[in-house]
């Protein structure tokens, strides 16, 4: 809402925004001590003392209030925002001492139930899976972990399922972030409940035997491959299925990477998730029937019916948390009616966020959790506004007019993050929820309506046929919106930038809620400065040069000099899954890739320092002469030995760097060589990626 008294300062009304939603302050002072556990790792010396301080002293201003006068409502807020920080630091705790666990280095035994399908691909098969026991040095250690487990896939892999115990040896480590990437795939895992990951090749594993899931969200998944049985059984398979069950029921496991990137290129893979957007479907639905109810006494009868239902289409997907916060939110919003009180829409959204967050910290690292509630904020500031600067004749236009507001409205706060983390910018996301909004509640519907009638021979059918139709038009209308010319803007945003960026939102923010010409010019300045600050650092970044021996799973060495990206690569394939997010910082074309052949003896200059990339013991044949040869780097691949003539007798080099490819086993002996014959030695799976920066490269 436009501000209609100029009087009133901006810190006057902040102050009042505050008074009027106590809740918001609450859970951004619990949010805050989440991340301050998460990024100082302080124990629970400092947070418990600290907790009960801050209890005591609400409670002792509480009883007190009236003899400090003045003093005693700073007190009380004081403390119980610093009872909210050392709890939300004392649930973080919690929570990452229940997920963190020190794996066996290397391959063991593991003892394991497999808890859900996740994702099919081409090679692996991906399940949610319970480690019980670790078998590994003779030794048997209790574990009681959930991880997320990747099997080989074979005609065997094919027939597991939900339930079924092996017995399989794997390799089961907590992943490293890429220093490249904005992802870190640690911290997801850490979010859906895994202690890490782990990988079993075919033959590996046998099963044991076959014990039912129990648990709420087992049952859940149950229920939900049974409701996704009725679309197979009528028909609906294929991209359609995958499409379908995923809008639906959250099912995402047969979607393919393809129609995942149309939809991103399109705006509108947020369709793809389970949310807000589908339990507010369902919750105009259920108002059309019980609305009426709402405005007697017979509300308390209807209210409760309703959250039940919108807790019966949490239990069908899954028991997602992007459905779960929604479905906490409208529960909110509909006790609210029931009681009469007069809400808040903030103090709704924060009570929903920190219920969400107090059974889980981590969610606040979780892209969807963000993405849905900044959208939520994003829609309830901006939309009002918006809407305030056109006049409608009659409610069909405004109707018309929301198809368009609410989603630009979503997308000011919204883009920054899907920037930062997916470096795409959808133009044309406008397109894509208009075709959203009149398609997805219908196949909703139609999906709900298909689940009761499905045994019904006939009527079953034809709602099959209608919804399959249906399905068609949806996925051509977004399939041409992701083909349209200029459909999507690929742009790398880093961490700076994005704060500039979110900067940029706060500046609107300011400007549309209390609009003056004064404040509106200060804003422009203020967004162009931004904006500039921007495009320096991209063009600076673009001068620079460097070479890299990427962390993954192979030999990668990436030299960047200018405009020029080379790649030396043993897998060309994981190379570019590791380091595409730096060429896209960068701007970089597709890398040329160099063989074996295209360099002298394996050795290349950068720098002025002669680098030698050795993968194999070329060393046998291939240096036979008298000295040894001069050489500032090595670079390992696989197959290499600790072998002391290697450096005795062939080499002379100042830094020896150990790629993933090395065998894990031989660091140590390479670890002793260092030391007799004196150079340093470099590991990139403990240290990180090799990086240099300098000039001058020649391959």
């Amino acid at each position: 809402m436009i501000c209609s008294d100029r009087h009133i300062s901006d810190a006057e009304r902040f102050a009042r925004f505050v008074q009027r939603n106590p809740f918001l302050r609450y859970t951004v002072a619990f949010i805050a001590g989440i991340l301050l556990q998460y990024y100082s790792g302080c124990g629970a010396a400092v947070w418990y003392p600290l907790f009960y301080g801050a209890f005591a002293l609400i409670l002792f201003s509480f009883l007190y209030h009236k003899r400090m006068r003045m003093y005693g409502d700073w007190i009380f807020a004081v403390s119980v925002s610093l009872f909210f920080v050392s709890g939300g630091a004392l649930a973080c705790r919690h929570y990452r001492r229940n997920i963190d666990y020190e794996w066996f280095e290397g391959k063991a035994a593991y003892r394991v139930q497999l808890l859900s399908k996740i994702k099919e691909k081409e090679n692996t098969i991906h399940f949610k899976a319970a480690i019980a026991r670790c078998y590994a040095d003779s030794s048997v250690a209790n574990v009681q972990r959930d991880v997320l487990l990747y099997v080989a896939r074979d005609s065997a892999a094919a027939e597991l399922k939900a339930g079924d115990c092996l017995v399989a040896l794997a390799e089961i480590s907590r992943p490293v972030k890429s220093v490249f990437s904005n992802f870190d795939y640690a911290r997801y895992l850490a979010v859906n409940g895994y202690s890490g990951c782990g990988y079993v090749a075919s033959g590996q594993w046998y099963r044991t035997g076959h014990e039912e899931l129990g648990g709420m969200r087992q049952k859940a998944e149950a229920l939900r491959s049974k409701l996704l049985e009725v679309y197979t059984a009528n028909g609906i398979t294929g991209e359609n299925f995958a499409v379908l069950s995923s809008i639906v029921l959250g099912y995402r496991a047969t979607m393919s990477e393809d129609v995942r990137d149309e939809f991103s290129r399109a705006g509108a893979s947020h369709v793809l998730a389970v949310s807000g957007l589908h339990v507010g479907i369902l919750y105009g639905l259920f108002l059309l029937f019980f609305g009426g109810m709402l405005r007697t006494r017979m509300r308390y009868v209807a209210v409760p019916a309703v959250i039940m239902m919108l807790l019966a289409y949490a239990f069908i997907t899954g028991l997602a948390p992007s459905v779960c916060r929604a479905v906490i939110m409208f529960s909110v919003c509909l006790v609210g009616d029931m009681l009469r009180r007069q809400r808040s829409a903030y103090n709704t959204i924060s009570i929903s966020a920190f219920i969400l967050l107090l059974n889980n910290p981590m969610l606040l690292f979780d892209v969807g959790f963000q993405l849905s509630y900044i959208a939520v904020l994003s829609i309830i500031t901006f939309a009002p506004v918006m809407s305030s600067w056109f006049s409608y004749k009659s409610r069909i236009a405004y109707k018309a007019a929301q198809l368009f507001i609410v989603p630009i409205a979503a997308n000011i706060a919204v883009m920054p993050i899907v920037v930062y983390y997916f470096h795409l910018l959808p133009l044309y996301f406008v397109l894509s929820n208009i075709v959203i909004s009149f398609l997805a509640p219908l196949m909703i519907y139609l999906s709900l309506f298909l689940f009761i009638i499905s045994p019904l021979p006939y009527i079953g059918s034809a709602v099959a046929y209608i919804l399959r139709m249906m399905m068609e038009v949806f996925t051509s209308g977004i399939s041409c919106i992701a083909d349209m010319p200029y459909s999507t803007s690929v742009i790398w945003v880093g961490f700076w930038q994005l704060a500039l960026l979110i900067l940029v939102v706060f500046i609107l923010l300011w400007i549309v809620k209390c609009f003056s010409p004064k404040k509106m010019l200060a804003g422009v300045c203020m967004i162009n400065l931004c904006f500039s600050v921007l495009c320096i650092d991209k063009v600076n970044r673009r001068n620079d040069d460097y070479l890299i021996v990427a962390d993954g799973n192979s030999l990668a060495v990436n030299v960047v000099s200018g405009a020029r990206n080379v790649l030396y690569a043993t897998d060309s394939v994981s190379a570019s899954y590791v380091l595409s997010d730096l060429w896209l910082k960068y701007s970089l074309p597709e890398p040329e890739y160099i063989e074996d052949d295209m360099m002298e003896d394996n050795i290349f200059v950068y720098a002025g320092k002669r680098y030698m990339v050795m993968k194999g013991n070329l060393f046998r044949y291939m240096y036979n002469t008298a000295d040894r040869l001069e050489v500032d780097c090595l670079i390992l691949g696989s197959g290499v030995f600790p072998a002391d003539r290697l450096f005795g007798k062939f080499l002379d080099i100042n830094t020896l760097i150990i790629t993933p490819a090395v065998w894990e086993g031989y660091h140590a002996q390479f670890g002793q060589l260092a030391e007799k014959y004196g150079f340093d030695i470099y590991t990139v799976d403990e240290d990180g990626p090799y990086i240099v920066s300098g000039s001058s490269v020649c391959l």
